[in-house]
């Protein structure tokens, strides 16, 4: 059993975090009790519940409602955790997994060996396992999808919006936490965007095309006018952005767990701006599979 108690980051770090331990626990048959993603679940409900209640041995559960077996264990985990604070050492089946600073595969025999006939408290949020989600990406498409009241706005959009040009091209606009993330090295000015798309326009892909782009923001977006280009402006709904990305043909942003899950929720191509200063080709647009 894993208890899954990672906390780390926004929505899009703990959707990869949860279907990452999802794929794998189904891949390897064991049982997954994910603590740390509740306050999301009423964003997925209808379609989440339903869907890890057919697959059986994956739970994403409020310990205030969960059952009594499931409170027994928790805090059986929790005792041993603030025992090992004290003495380093862990109640008897219990074992503590933490990765915080560098990919922890728990594809790996290593993992599955540790977690066989124990309770594996999994905390951290670079837990990774390419291989099963992409074998049971379909799985977590199902379980991720939006709740209807969401999935109808962005289905509206495209149906009303998108329906009259011939691509649509997401555009993530990051800014808040960007400017401090990483050195501020992602955080791009208003005209670093408007650079971004102009090139993007320029693509060969979209000569003689109707093109428009969609402009996603964690913020205000102040970019009003682009002269000569179709613009989007998205409902500003941290899940009706994410997955308006998702049904573009294409998306542009910088590096972020975020447009990495609609890429891959989507099957969408991706481009990565890692710098200002970058040329934006064709072949480095790329759906992330994992």
């Amino acid at each position: 059993m894993v208890l899954l108690y990672s906390q780390q980051g926004q929505l899009a770090n703990r959707l990869w975090q949860a279907a990452y331990f999802i794929s794998n626990a189904i891949e390897n048959k064991y049982t997954l009790l994910h603590l740390g993603f509740t306050k999301y679940l009423e964003f997925f409900d209808e379609n989440c519940n339903k869907e890890l209640k057919e697959i059986g041995n994956c739970r994403i559960i409020d310990f205030k409602t969960t059952s009594y077996r499931d409170r027994i264990i928790i805090k059986y985990a929790n005792l041993s955790k603030e025992f090992h604070g004290r003495t380093k050492h862990h109640f008897p089946v219990v074992k503590e997994v933490k990765s915080f600073d560098a990919d922890y595969d728990i594809s790996e025999i290593s993992f599955q060996v540790l977690i066989k006939n124990r309770i594996a408290i999994a905390d951290g949020w670079i837990f990774v396992d390419p291989h099963s989600i992409s074998k049971h990406s379909e799985i977590i498409r199902r379980i991720f999808k939006p709740n209807k009241i969401f999935l109808d706005h962005i289905n509206t959009l495209k149906e009303q919006v998108f329906s009259k040009f011939d691509y649509v091209i997401g555009v993530h606009i990051r800014r808040a936490d960007y400017a401090t993330f990483n050195k501020g090295i992602w955080f791009y000015s208003d005209d670093d965007y408007i650079s971004f798309i102009k090139q993007t326009n320029l693509l060969p892909a979209f000569k003689n095309k109707k093109v428009a782009f969609l402009l996603c923001s964690d913020e205000k977006i102040s970019i009003t006018e682009i002269k000569g280009l179709n613009l989007i402006y998205s409902t500003n709904h941290f899940i009706e952005d994410l997955y308006a990305l998702s049904v573009c043909d294409f998306i542009i942003g910088p590096p972020s767990t975020y447009t990495s899950w609609a890429s891959f929720y989507g099957r969408v191509p991706l481009l990565r701006l890692e710098s200002k200063d970058m040329k934006i080709q064709e072949k480095d647009f790329k759906i992330v599979e994992s």
